[in-house]
């Protein structure tokens, strides 16, 4: 019984040294998982220049690598994003760059030189690809200024970009690919949108010589380049394009009217009627207007094409406007020797 009973003494007694001891292995292996995740996270960390002139003599920490030297003359910073300040020249000696070192398991994310903070080397590789898409960016934004496009999207500075895109550690990845795309269409749909509209100024002006319209001025050039340019030059205010493309159209279907009520009658005949009371010439296409548009705040109601005919005096005034008709219209038309558009009767 003796022998019994030290037996299960002596069982307790390693039964009560064992449990504290396992105890105390689960909350080293609970810190070990805590460690993990907080590892996970990137450990902010800076570069530094060491050495204090004007005798300077850098040296780096044990938890630090020398990546520089540097000492004697003048030192200009190159301006690199993160660059540490460097303070007075060495006379004598030199300072050292010193950059932190990383823990176990982490490396720098070296999206540009002085970008020492520490990551998995996961996060390392997201954010190279983060600063590719940075560089992408700012070119679209480059490009996207001539439209006149704005925002957040369209920001030039790319330490935005790259900031935005490093934020999104562990979030939607395909973010930065979807801004990307936006940006490319909203470029595509810019240049399309001018190609098309000088394209089409062209087509006009063309038709504006093949028809013998006579309608002068930039709005009826034929050079693609001019009209392609000038749309560009709004920076992505379509209204103007889309009305002067409206004006050369109805300057055009003016222009085919008259041509259709000059053409003679099939099987006509007899005498053409009389020209009208102060009858007038037509030299130039000019604008009619509801009144004198001395102030250019009239709108056009009608364009007078070169030779129209019927066209009669109703009356003038000192400043060279005509107040004119002919069949189905009546206006004020400018008449003078900067613009000889009319020829009527004194």
């Amino acid at each position: 019984m003796t022998t019994l009973r030290s037996a299960v003494q002596l069982q307790a007694l390693r039964v009560e040294w064992w449990m504290p001891r396992i105890a105390l292995l689960g909350l080293i292996a609970s810190l070990a998982s805590v460690s993990i995740v907080l590892l996970a996270t990137p450990v902010e960390a800076a570069c530094r220049w060491d050495g204090t002139a004007p005798v300077c003599a850098g040296e780096c920490n044990a938890g630090e690598i020398l990546m520089e030297r540097r000492g004697g003359g003048l030192i200009t910073p190159f301006g690199t994003p993160g660059e540490p300040p460097y303070g007075s020249n060495c006379v004598t000696g030199t300072k050292a760059l010193c950059c932190p070192r990383c823990p176990s398991g982490l490396v720098w994310r070296d999206t540009h030189k002085y970008d020492v903070v520490c990551v998995t080397p996961a996060e390392r590789d997201a954010a190279r690809n983060c600063d590719n898409y940075a560089t992408r960016a700012v070119a679209q934004a480059q490009s996207g200024q001539a439209c006149g496009f704005s925002g957040a999207r369209w920001e030039t500075n790319k330490k935005l970009h790259l900031s935005w895109c490093i934020s999104l550690r562990g979030g939607d990845v395909n973010l930065p690919a979807s801004e990307t795309a936006a940006r490319d269409q909203a470029l595509k749909d810019c240049q399309q949108f001018c190609d098309t509209y000088a394209t089409t100024a062209v087509a006009q002006a063309q038709e504006n010589l093949s028809k013998k319209c006579g309608f002068p001025g930039l709005r009826w050039d034929t050079s693609y380049s001019m009209h392609f340019n000038w749309c560009k030059s709004l920076k992505g205010d379509r209204n103007l394009p889309n009305s002067e493309r409206a004006e050369r159209d109805n300057g055009l279907k003016y222009c085919l009217e008259q041509a259709a009520s000059k053409a003679p009658t099939p099987g006509g005949g007899g005498q053409k009627p009389p020209p009208p009371q102060n009858a007038c010439k037509v030299l130039l296409p000019v604008d009619v207007y509801p009144l004198p548009n001395r102030n250019n705040d009239q709108k056009r109601k009608a364009i007078l094409a070169k030779d129209t005919q019927g066209v009669s005096l109703i009356k003038r005034d000192p400043d060279g406007w005509h107040n004119v008709k002919w069949p189905g219209n009546e206006g004020w038309a400018w008449s003078g020797k900067d613009y000889e558009s009319l020829d009527c009767p004194q």
